[in-house]
């Protein structure tokens, strides 16, 4: 096997040539995380140790070279892990549904005690299923309306924004399984964004900064951080920021929701192009997606 020296290149994905070719086999269980290319025994063990971790809500700390590519196998372990635990909240909910119709129904040989005591377990699963439904309904709601958004926004003149179906009354917020991506640099929420491209995943992504990349407000942007939230709020009070308005906040988080945006840059263009405010449109679109970059 051909030796990888981690100090000749500082690039996250320095590996043997044999490592870059398209995994081509389709069994699940020699591919479990969907890894792009074929997987080394020291990603695919990372991949696992990770696995296991998140399923019994553990604290870990892993640790490997530069050059074998840590961002990439991160990426594929956790989004697996979301995709399936996806996947079981929708079976509770079909599961639970199915035991309550079966539990209605009967046999036809109960008593009316047994009778009303199977209705009552199945109002009990129903009433379940339901809560859970409804945490998934709520970012379906929330996507549908923001593809008519985009949709109208498309035939719209600037002055006609406000008109883009924009909701009348505060959303109730989902409650998703969210993976946190903490970077200490933005170059690093490119490196993510890049990798993420190459896999198979298409998680609702969020990029979260500082005022300072984001706002597009030269009032405010060029202030220390302590400094432009004051003049940030001040501004906001008073109505006078061009930027902050809330039809284009909510377009602009529209954008980010269906994937438009996903970069810090990407943000900042979009902003400019709205007149809109990134850094508020990046967290209204916080609570519906799945994937957090954090710089």
């Amino acid at each position: 096997m051909k030796r990888i020296h981690p100090g000749k290149d500082d690039s996250e994905n320095v590996l043997p040539r044999s490592a870059k070719k398209p995994w081509k086999k389709t069994a699940v269980e020699e591919n479990p995380f969907s890894f792009p290319f074929k997987p080394y025994a020291t990603q695919l063990r990372l991949m696992n140790d990770m696995n296991a971790l998140l399923k019994n809500c553990g604290i870990g700390i892993f640790e490997s070279p530069t050059g074998t590519g840590k961002t990439l196998t991160s990426l594929c372990a956790v989004l697996t892990f979301v995709e399936n635990e996806n996947r079981k909240l929708k079976e509770f909910v079909d599961e639970n549904r199915e035991k309550a119709k079966m539990l209605r129904e009967g046999n036809g040989d109960e008593d009316f005690e047994k009778a009303l005591e199977n209705f009552k377990e199945a109002e009990k699963l129903r009433e379940l299923a339901d809560n859970e439904e409804e945490k998934l309904l709520r970012t379906e709601k929330r996507l549908e309306e923001a593809r008519k958004r985009l949709k109208a926004y498309k035939f719209q003149e600037e002055i006609e924004i406000e008109d883009c179906g924009l909701p009348r009354e505060p959303e109730s917020l989902p409650e998703l399984l969210k993976v946190v991506f903490s970077t200490r640099t933005h170059s690093q929420i490119e490196q993510l964004t890049f990798e993420l491209k190459r896999t198979r995943f298409l998680p609702r992504v969020v990029s979260l900064g500082s005022r300072g990349l984001l706002c597009i407000n030269s009032e405010v942007k060029n202030l220390p951080n302590s400094m432009a939230a004051d003049k940030c709020k001040d501004l906001r009070k008073s109505g006078k920021c061009p930027f902050y308005k809330r039809a284009k906040v909510t377009l602009l988080s529209d954008h980010i929701l269906d994937g438009i945006t996903r970069d810090l840059r990407d943000v900042v263009r979009e902003s400019k192009n709205l007149n809109s405010c990134g850094y508020y449109a990046s967290r209204e679109a916080l609570p519906f997606c799945e994937l957090i970059f954090h710089v």
